[in-house]
């Protein structure tokens, strides 16, 4: 995680929430483009909160300055989450989130590499020009 969180061009982001030098809340997220949007969409991964600074503003002072940081660069913002967090989808739509019906599939390494093992042989080349 250190290693994304530097270098020249960080691959990952962190809004850190502090009380008396002690971390209370973490907000992470990287900057992707997407294709549906036109241009870079920033993605949060992680968000939390300790315990003790839930229901204290503390997640709400984290996408305060995510809000803040998207709308400096003009992008939209996507995460996931669990379909039966009630009180999480409560929260994000306090904040004005529209939670939509999307399924997020999952694709693992072992069952990726098992797929590209089986196709090795397919007719089909597809390449990656970059």
């Amino acid at each position: 995680m250190r290693r994304a969180l530097s270098g020249d061009v960080p691959r990952l982001h962190a809004l850190l929430a502090e009380r008396r030098g002690e971390i209370i809340g973490m907000l992470t997220y990287t900057v992707d483009f997407a294709i549906w949007v036109g241009g870079d969409v920033v993605r949060v991964d992680d968000v939390f909160v300790s315990e003790s600074a839930r229901r204290k503003g503390v997640g709400t002072a984290l996408f305060d300055g995510l809000a803040r940081i998207c709308a400096a660069a003009g992008m939209t913002a996507r995460w996931e989450i669990e379909s039966a967090n009630a009180s999480a989808q409560a929260f994000y739509r306090s904040l004005g989130v529209d939670i939509g019906p999307k399924i997020i599939a999952r694709w693992s390494k072992h069952a990726i590499r098992e797929r590209a093992d089986s196709s090795a042989t397919a007719s089909t080349i597809v390449s990656n020009r970059q």
